[in-house]
């Protein structure tokens, strides 16, 4: 698990610097970084406690600069070969679909269960199999097409404790994308330098 400190949720220099990035990325296209007022430490601090395990130290010391992007502004991009805008969803949405999963855990894990079986799920392997958006799946970003990005605290034995994945609908697939948020952020803010004018193609 990630270690509590006394210093809790810092913002270490590798994530100033994806930041700083982002920032960069955004002004070269006429946009601002602008953020809303952050998650406070002490909620993070109660909502790990809540959840039984302890969010990305990175992705919790950015939820405490700003909780989401304002105007649901698609401040990241996610994918393999063709990356999609995703947007930082607000502290409040992304516990309501944790506890969403709790309460649907069974439920909701018998009907994905059928999907697979019939083939119309595919999955990477570094997740575990027969889990669906349970509660060791915290959900931190998506967009209008369902797509959803969350970190897996329940991985598969090839796969890493806090890595992210993504859920595509249509056809629907699991993938990991990322062995942590800091990886995440990195290869967003790469995609966005590289081919932003083709992941934002659809929403001008």
């Amino acid at each position: 698990m990630f270690p509590f400190g006394k210093n809790l949720y810092p913002l270490r220099q590798e994530l100033r610097h994806e930041i700083e990035r982002l920032k960069n990325i955004l002004a070269a296209h006429g946009k601002e970084f602008v953020t809303n007022q952050g998650v406070s430490k002490t909620r993070l601090r109660k909502t790990e406690q809540k959840l039984g395990y302890q969010l990305d130290p990175d992705l919790a010391a950015f939820y405490a600069l700003t909780d989401g992007s304002p105007a649901r502004d698609k401040w990241f991009a996610v994918g393999v070969q063709n990356p999609v805008p995703v947007a930082l969803s607000c502290f409040d949405d992304s516990l309501k679909g944790w506890q969403t999963a709790v309460e649907r855990e069974g439920e909701d894990r018998e009907y994905w269960e059928r999907v697979e079986q019939l083939g119309n799920l595919s999955r990477d392997p570094r997740i575990a199999p027969a889990v669906m958006f349970g509660p060791r799946w915290w959900g931190f970003a998506k967009n209008d097409w369902e797509t959803t990005v969350m970190l897996d605290m329940e991985p598969s034995p090839s796969g890493k404790l806090g890595q992210v994945i993504v859920y595509y609908h249509d056809p629907d697939a699991l993938i990991c994308v990322a062995d942590n948020f800091l990886e995440f952020f990195r290869k967003s803010n790469d995609f966005l330098e590289i081919c932003w004018d083709k992941i934002f193609s659809d929403e001008v």
